[in-house]
């Protein structure tokens, strides 16, 4: 395990790593149970950066006070760490066969490596408005891809349906949509894009990636290792 550091953002690391041939790169979680604990914390990252040939990969984890056990370990890592990883069965972003028209992203923080990985598929001619809410000062030194036909606009969260509001209301008319954000400003956005968009269910994929003041994820028995 090798640990970067982002001149440009401090609140942000990126931890090298490389699998063993039986846990091949993909969606992964796994954090070492902390001493004293009963359960393991599991958390699923996107890998941003992987070589299948040799099992290496990257994550990156934004670092952030009070610190979950993901950002507790990533901030501590050190050359030779080793933490457990899980394949997670998830839905890969493909394009369809009959272009849509454009695409409406929204997402913060977290969920930025997997929209980068978005955002470097959609072919050049193909026009994005992305919707990133802010809850740091730092969050817009985060390393993101460009597009050429891409607008950005970056909403501070000053309420959970912040982010829904500041959505242009237009004709969304043959755009799909993405969006992965905490649970209560995906709570506010979702009636945005079914009933004040028209985006139907087949044309829009949303997801909470956390939830404020509470964790999200998955905790195994320390029972259950050998």
């Amino acid at each position: 395990m090798h640990r970067t550091s982002y001149a440009s953002c401090s609140h942000l690391t990126r931890c090298s790593a490389r699998s063993t041939p039986d846990q091949p790169p993909g969606f992964a979680s796994g954090f070492p149970i902390l001493p004293g604990a009963k359960f393991e914390p599991q958390r699923a990252y996107t890998i941003v950066e992987a070589a299948p040939a040799t099992g290496e990969f990257a994550i990156d984890f934004v670092l952030h006070e009070p610190a979950g056990p993901a950002s507790h370990w990533a901030s501590n890592a050190h050359i030779g760490d080793s933490i457990a990883l899980t394949s997670l069965g998830s839905t890969t972003f493909e394009l369809p066969e009959a272009l849509p028209a454009g695409y409406l992203l929204a997402g913060d923080a977290a969920s930025i490596p997997a929209l980068a990985a978005i955002v470097t598929t959609i072919p050049a001619p193909i026009p994005i408005e992305l919707y990133l809410e802010e809850h740091d000062a730092l969050d817009g030194q985060i390393p993101f891809p460009k597009h050429p036909n891409m607008n950005v606009h970056w909403v501070t969260r000053t309420s959970a349906s912040a982010l829904a509001e500041a959505i242009e209301t237009r004709n969304w008319d043959g755009w799909r949509a993405w969006a992965c954000l905490e649970m209560a400003t995906l709570r506010a956005l979702r009636p945005r894009l079914k009933n004040d968009f028209g985006f139907a269910k087949a044309d829009r994929f949303v997801h909470a990636y956390w939830r404020l003041t509470r964790a999200m994820g998955k905790e195994r028995s320390s029972a259950n290792e050998d």
